[in-house]
């Protein structure tokens, strides 16, 4: 039997979908343009709802990945670093070894030669809120210890509150408060 020929004679395509008849109408895709639309701005204002919070979750990530990645260093190369926030709006990790003419070796500063370790950005509505490390900077010694435990705190516009706490040891725990940042619990 011939594929291309049906019993009527005419080709397999132009029996099932006659030329000219093919496709959606005009209404048929303007109503699917509608309900498309209508989809898209209900995500958008749930998207908007939860952005804040999101972006407030990804900056304490990037804290604790800034903080592991110092620790680890430290040990592995066995040098000083230190973690500051900068600004308010990032955080940064550096070798704190007093590379340079007149610097200081664990000052917790970072002096102009002192080699930058890695540097995040919190992203727009993310703020400091509080930070309880000794002169507010974390520092790891050569074998990975903090010289102080501490916190450091963000809170976002919407007023929720995360923070990451490091203890004697260097182990990192998260924290979110519910009331304004009085008091923490673990996450």
């Amino acid at each position: 039997m011939n594929l291309e020929r049906r019993a009527s004679g005419k080709p397999y395509m132009e029996e099932y979908m006659p030329l000219g008849k093919s496709g959606f109408s005009k209404v048929e895709l303007l109503v699917c343009l509608g309900i498309c639309s209508v989809l898209g701005a209900a995500g958008g204002i749930g998207l908007k709802q939860h952005l804040p919070n999101f972006r407030l979750r990804s900056a304490v990530q990037e804290m604790c990945t800034v903080m592991q990645a110092a620790r680890i260093f430290s040990i592995k190369q066995d040098k000083e670093v230190a973690v500051i926030l900068a600004g308010g709006k990032y955080c940064e990790a550096f070798v704190d070894d007093g590379s340079g003419p007149g610097a200081i070796a664990g000052n917790g500063i970072r002096e102009i030669e002192e080699r930058l370790l890695c540097q995040r950005a919190f992203g727009p509505g993310v703020e400091v809120s509080k930070v309880t490390f000794r002169a507010g900077k974390l520092q790891f010694n050569s074998r990975g210890m903090p010289r102080a435990p501490g916190s450091f705190y963000l809170k976002n516009t919407k007023g929720k509150y995360l923070g990451i706490s490091v203890s004697f040891a260097g182990s990192l725990t998260l924290k979110e408060s519910t009331d304004g940042g009085k008091t923490w619990k673990r996450r």
